[in-house]
């Protein structure tokens, strides 16, 4: 597990949920090692249309409280993903690949999306179709 943790981008999630619970690394730690990446080799692949950093980096903070706090803790607790814009995430664009959506903000996450939530995640951002 500590070798994984040396480049936590190469993680699996099931590594990184548990080096969470572990106190090994933050979700913090996580979600940025992750921006930085995405910054790093997204102008090159356009994977990542929307990138939510405030949001993601606030939801790995709380994500961390609630470690420290020994909240009941999701089996992907503060573990950072991408969503396909095929999918709706409330407060975020989802165009669905479509220019005709591209003002389409939703009140309500998807259902595939809540229930990652529910397992606790930390969303990035959405990536292209």
């Amino acid at each position: 597990m500590e070798e994984a943790m040396d480049n936590i981008i190469y993680s699996t999630a099931t590594e990184i949920a548990q080096a969470i619970r572990d106190r090994q690394i933050s979700s913090e730690e996580a979600v940025q090692a992750h921006l930085d990446r995405i910054e790093e080799v997204n102008p090159k692949l356009n994977a990542v249309v929307l990138l939510t950093a405030r949001p993601a980096i606030k939801a790995a903070r709380r994500a961390d409280e609630a470690v420290a706090a020994g909240d009941e803790l999701g089996p992907f607790h503060g573990v950072p993903v991408t969503i396909k814009d095929a999918y709706e995430v409330a407060r975020v664009v989802s165009t669905g690949g479509t220019l005709g959506r591209k003002d389409y903000v939703p009140e309500i996450d998807a259902i595939p999306v809540a229930r990652l939530r529910k397992a606790g995640v930390v969303i990035l951002g959405k990536t292209n179709l």
